[in-house]
């Protein structure tokens, strides 16, 4: 079997483990789907627990899988200097096409 449909695989699996605490699942996510989220830049995870009023996502849990511990406060703050409106369009955008 193809290296990365057993990691695809795994990932799945990963996803469905209910045994993990709620602190516990997204680092076990990132871990084990590492391969194939990891393109050499990084790369970090977010949980997201619905949007506010205006639109803007409410993110209830951030996780550094690779990369600089940094790398998820750089993008918040990417996020902030492109402004609520920016960001509540990404946001309809990767919702309309599932991802969020």
């Amino acid at each position: 079997m193809d290296p990365a449909k057993t990691t695809a695989i795994d990932l799945v699996e990963a996803g469905y483990n209910l045994e993990l605490g709620a602190g516990d699942w997204l680092p076990n996510l990132d871990a084990t789907g590492k391969s194939l989220l990891d393109l050499g830049l990084g790369f970090y995870s977010q949980l997201l627990g619905g949007v506010s009023e205006d639109g803007q996502p409410l993110i209830t849990q951030m996780h550094v899988g690779a990369g600089p511990e940094d790398l998820a406060s750089r993008f918040s703050r990417a996020a902030q200097a492109a402004g609520p409106e920016l960001v509540a369009e990404w946001f309809q955008v990767l919702t309309a096409r599932g991802v969020g």
